[in-house]
C-alpha cells in the first residue's frame, strides 16, 4: 500500500475500541475478519482505496426495492468519485446504496455528496463498562419479566403498536417509504429470535413495554467470554405512552444485564430521538462515542 497517500478512513460500526471493550489490534482483527467473508460481502477496489459492498436481503425483500449497503471505506482523499465508480459496476442499475458517515470524516462527507448522495438521517451510538453504570439510578418501581410464549401474542401486539410508527431513514425516501414499516416490526422479530433475549413490562398480563438483549457474539470471540450486549430494539404501547415506561423498562433491562455479568452495554439511535437520549441521560448512561450521517444514492 502506497504509505504517502493521505486516507479517508470511515468505520461506523459498533465502537468497541472507542469504548475500551476491544485492544485496537483486537478491533483490527474483527474488521479483516468481516473482509475476508466473501459470502456475505464484496469488497471493492481501485488502486489504494477500498471498501465492501453488501446485498441487504430482507430490507430489500420488504421494500421492494434492491438495497445495498456501503461500509468500511478506506478512501485515498479527492478519489471517492473512483470509487463510487467501481462500485456501480457492482450494484444493480435501479438499486439503492445506503452508508452512514462518521461525522468526523467532512472531506468524505462533501466527497461523496458531490458523487450524488442525499442525506437521510444520522445515527448517535454509545457504550460503557459496567463499572459506570450507578446502580442507585436503577431503582425499580415496577415488576419485569424475561418473554415467554404466554406472553408472545401480546409482546408481537406491542412490537406492532410502537414501531409502526417508527420513523426511520427509510421513511424519508419515497422508494422506501410504502413499506419502510413492515420491515421494522419486521427486524424486531427477527432480533427476538437470533441470538437475543427480551425483558417486557406487563399490565394485566400483557405486555406493554419490551427491550431486546442482543449479545455480541463477534466481539466475544476476542475476549474470550460472552461479555459484551446491546440493547436493540425498545418500544411502549401507544396507549401507554408519556408515563415514563421507556425508562423504566431500560432500567430493568440493564439490570437484567448486570445479573448475567455482562461487562459492555452499547446502545445506537437516530439523533432525532430526544425521548430516548433524556431517558439516557437521567439515568448517568449517555455517553456518545460517535455520530454518523446515513447517506442514500439511487444508481
Amino acid at each position: 500500500m502506497n504509505q504517502t497517500a493521505s486516507f479517508f478512513v470511515n468505520d461506523t460500526q459498533v465502537p468497541y475500541k472507542e469504548a475500551g471493550a476491544l485492544t485496537k489490534s483486537q478491533y483490527e482483527l474483527l474488521i479483516e475478519s468481516r473482509f475476508q467473508d466473501a459470502v456475505q460481502s464484496r469488497s471493492v477496489n481501485v488502486g489504494d482505496s477500498t471498501c465492501l459492498v453488501k446485498r441487504r436481503v430482507t430490507d430489500s425483500t420488504f421494500l421492494g426495492v434492491d438495497v445495498w449497503e456501503l461500509n468500511f471505506v478506506k478512501c485515498v482523499r479527492g478519489r471517492a468519485g473512483d470509487l463510487i465508480k467501481a462500485i456501480r459496476e457492482v450494484v444493480p442499475t435501479g438499486a439503492l446504496l445506503t452508508c452512514l458517515v462518521d461525522s468526523k470524516n467532512t472531506e468524505l462527507f462533501m466527497e461523496l455528496q458531490s458523487c450524488g448522495a442525499m442525506v437521510m438521517g444520522s445515527n448517535i451510538s454509545w457504550g460503557f463498562n459496567r463499572n459506570l453504570v450507578n446502580v442507585s439510578l436503577l431503582s425499580l418501581n415496577v415488576n419485569y419479566s424475561k418473554l415467554t410464549v404466554e406472553y408472545e401474542e401480546s409482546y408481537q401486539a406491542c412490537v406492532r403498536d410502537s414501531f409502526g410508527t417508527y420513523r426511520s431513514h427509510y421513511h424519508l425516501n419515497e422508494d422506501t417509504r410504502a413499506t419502510a414499516s413492515d420491515l421494522y416490526v419486521n427486524q424486531v422479530f427477527r432480533s427476538t429470535k437470533q441470538n437475543s433475549d427480551v425483558i417486557v413490562n406487563l399490565k394485566k398480563n400483557e405486555v406493554i413495554a419490551f427491550s431486546t438483549i442482543n449479545y455480541h457474539n463477534e466481539a466475544d470471540s476476542y475476549i474470550g467470554k460472552q461479555s459484551v450486549a446491546e440493547i436493540g430494539f425498545s418500544g411502549v404501547n401507544g396507549e401507554e405512552g408519556n408515563k415514563g415506561l421507556y425508562t423504566a423498562n431500560v432500567k430493568c433491562t440493564l439490570s437484567d444485564m448486570l445479573e448475567r455479568d455482562i461487562e459492555w452495554f452499547f446502545f445506537g439511535t437516530s439523533s432525532s430521538n430526544f425521548p430516548v437520549q433524556r431517558a439516557w441521560m437521567a439515568i448517568g448512561l449517555y455517553k456518545p462515542l460517535r455520530f454518523s450521517y446515513r447517506f442514500h444514492w439511487k444508481f
